[in-house]
């Protein structure tokens, strides 16, 4: 129930939409912000831009491994788990 309701509240004031995703706010190893980083990554990496430029022009330090991974490795899954809450 509590799922449900994060989400309708979050639908409610347009977070959600068919190109965001709860993306994790932070790098689980690292703990630097990264949750406002999702939406330019996605645009730059669909355009076609390679992944070194794209993290140089996000500010991500060559070193910080854990944070590409974040950003590399997240998969879009929450049109998947809107469509499975029960009482929609």
């Amino acid at each position: 129930m509590r799922v449900f309701l994060i989400f309708a509240f979050l639908q409610k004031y347009n977070y959600i939409g068919a190109t965001t995703m709860l993306m994790p706010v932070r790098c689980y190893t690292c703990n630097r912000v990264l949750g406002h980083m999702w939406k330019e990554y996605k645009l730059q990496r669909d355009a076609g831009q390679d992944a070194a430029e794209i993290f140089d022009f996000l500010g991500i330090p060559p070193k910080s491994y854990c944070c590409k991974r974040m950003l590399i490795s997240h998969i879009e899954t929450i049109d998947t788990v809107l469509g499975i809450i029960p009482g929609e």
